[in-house]
Order: C-alpha cells, then structure tokens, then sequence
C-alpha cells in the first residue's frame, strides 16, 4: 500500500462535518457511500512494523467513522478501536460508558474519549478489544451497529459488507500476537518503583513504542495544584491534565511512554513510567525546597 493510500485509510471523518455542518452523526454514519474496508501498511511512525488497518469510510476521501489497527511486535492478543461521535463537552482522555447494540447484541462498555481537539484522527472514543471480543462477531453477523454515549444522540453505522474486512483483520491481529509469543519476547519490567521515577534520568525524557496499551488513573493526593503531561517522541512535554488537590484524571497510555507531573510554578515534581499491573498512581511529591503548598 502506498503512503498515499494509508493516508486516506488512516484519515478522519472531521473533514467530513466541515463540508457537511448541521447533518447529525447519525446521518453521516448512515451514508451510503461510506464502506468497510481492511489493509496493510508499513507504519513509518511504530518502527516501519507491519499494521492491518480496519475502517468504515468513504474511500477516497477524509471522512471516516470506525478506526482500528493491530502491529506487529503487539504483546497481546488485542486491537485498538475508535468509533466517531458527538464528543462534544468531553475531554480527551475522559472515561464515558458507550451502549452498543445490534440485532439480539446488547452491551455496554468504558472507553476513552479522544481527538476533542486533533487536526488528525477520529474524534469519537477509542477501546482497547480483545480479538476475541463478541462485539466483533456482532458487528461481523449484524445489520446496523448502534451506538450513544449517555446524554447524546445515537449513532447508527451500516454493518453491509463489514464480514471479510473484519475476519482478514482479526486473522491479521492474531497472527501477529501469536507470532510476538513464539518470539519468547516480553516486555521488559522496570527496575524501580514507577512511582518514584526520577525527573532527571535521561530514561524518562521521552516516549518509546513498546506496543502495550495500559489504562492508569492520575490521583492528585498533593496538598497543592500539579500539571500532567505525556513526555512525547521527542521528549517534548504535552498537557493533559491540570488538577487540583483531591481531582483525578484518566487516560489510555503504553508502555514506554512517562508522564510528568509539575507544580503551578512548572517545577518537574515526579514522574511516572507506566508498568503492568499499575492502573493508579497517586501524585503525592511535594514541591522541592517549598515546604506544604
């Protein structure tokens, strides 16, 4: 596939409601031009691994609705999905139960909100799904596929001819988790308390693609104000979150990737190097030098 084809793939539907202001997502979701559709690509931005992309949109054009891809090298046997929809007065990195349904398939299930504010990808809310989820089955075997987060309208997507792009993405996704546990590969513990990492080690100046998605709760237990922020790529810091004493904050982050957490002043107070089996972590450093805030 070529750059410019994954392009397109992997384009949004938010050129869509500029050149189609008023019409509801129900509306769009329900055009008739919009298809399911499945490729592969080498992903210049994951190590030039192999990714299967799965997506329902209208070929040739920047409106997409459903966004998913698997990689090859992923640690498990899951993909990451997004589903466009009204996200407006939510934030990015929000938690929000969705309620899906189709045919005698009822369900409801936590997501993220993501893309309030992107240029670039869907803005809906994104899952983290086992390939083995019986969402997929349903969407593969049904006719619509209904979706609301609570408080905003339904939306409504065609499942016609979603059967083959979804079993050649699944297989694609299995193959490669499959292919990552034969490897004897696995993802390399930290070595101290994530906790307490330190804002100088040069370890945690910036993001690295491990491929393993992990949802943690930031828990503002300082007696002061304290920023959050993803450590990029380039090891530039991105704002998430400003919370005050006692407020949380959720997001879907990875492996590799560390977080700061600053005082008002911007001073670096701790930072955080997501681990396995931590879901939480509790901001609680004093600022340096300070004293109670």
């Amino acid at each position: 596939m070529t750059s410019s084809a994954n392009k397109k793939l992997r384009s949004i539907f938010r050129a869509a409601l500029i050149t189609a202001v008023c019409i509801p997502f129900s509306s769009l979701a329900q055009n008739s031009e919009f298809e399911w559709g499945y490729g592969q690509y080498n992903d210049d931005q994951n190590k030039g691994r192999m990714t299967s992309y799965l997506g329902y949109s209208i070929p040739e054009t920047d409106a997409s609705m459903v966004s998913a891809h698997c990689s090859a090298g992923s640690s498990g046997n899951f993909s990451l999905i997004e589903f466009g929809t009204d996200t407006s007065g939510f934030n990015d990195g929000q938690q929000v139960d969705v309620k899906f349904s189709t045919g005698n398939f009822n369900r409801r299930m936590n997501g993220t909100i993501v893309g309030t504010n992107a240029e670039v990808g869907i803005s809906g809310v994104q899952f983290t799904i086992d390939n083995g989820d019986p969402l997929w089955d349903a969407m593969k075997r049904g006719i619509t596929l209904k979706y609301s987060i609570e408080g905003k309208a339904l939306t409504t997507l065609s499942l016609r001819g979603s059967s083959t792009p979804i079993n050649n993405f699944l297989e694609d996704c299995m193959l490669y988790a499959a292919d990552f546990r034969n490897s004897g590969s696995t993802p390399t513990p930290e070595k101290s308390d994530p906790r307490w990492a330190s804002c100088r080690a040069p370890e945690n100046q910036k993001s690295r693609n491990l491929d393993t998605p992990i949802t943690v709760t930031f828990a503002n237990k300082s007696e002061g104000y304290r920023s959050v922020f993803w450590m990029d790529f380039d090891g530039k810091p991105v704002n998430y979150a400003n919370l005050n004493a006692g407020e949380e904050f959720t997001i879907q982050t990875s492996l590799g990737h560390p977080w700061m957490f600053t005082d008002g002043p911007g001073n670096c107070i701790e930072m955080f190097q997501p681990q396995l089996g931590v879901n939480r972590f509790e901001i609680g450093a004093p600022s340096p030098s300070f004293g109670p805030e």
